[in-house]
């Protein structure tokens, strides 16, 4: 219903995650329209760094204990 009314519209990025549409219209009116974007699916489901950071050390710590079980029970079946 409004198509013959805008003459055209030119969509640019302004900021990070932000949309702006230049509506044009038959009469010679411009008008702006800002649109947030959603977040990246990957940025709302990723964890906080101080987490991935404790997983990390506790894996480290984890193979390095395993490592030294594997090495005792290594030992034994030598005997």
């Amino acid at each position: 219903m409004l198509r013959p009314l805008i003459k055209d519209i030119t969509v640019e990025l302004s900021q990070p995650r932000q949309l702006v549409a230049h509506i044009r219209w038959q009469g010679g009116a411009c008008t702006d329209v800002c649109v947030r974007l959603p977040p990246h699916r990957a940025d709302s489901v990723r964890y906080p760094a101080a987490v991935v950071d404790r997983v990390r050390h506790w894996l480290r710590a984890c193979s390095t204990h395993k490592s030294s079980i594997n090495s005792i029970r290594r030992g034994w079946l030598a005997l």
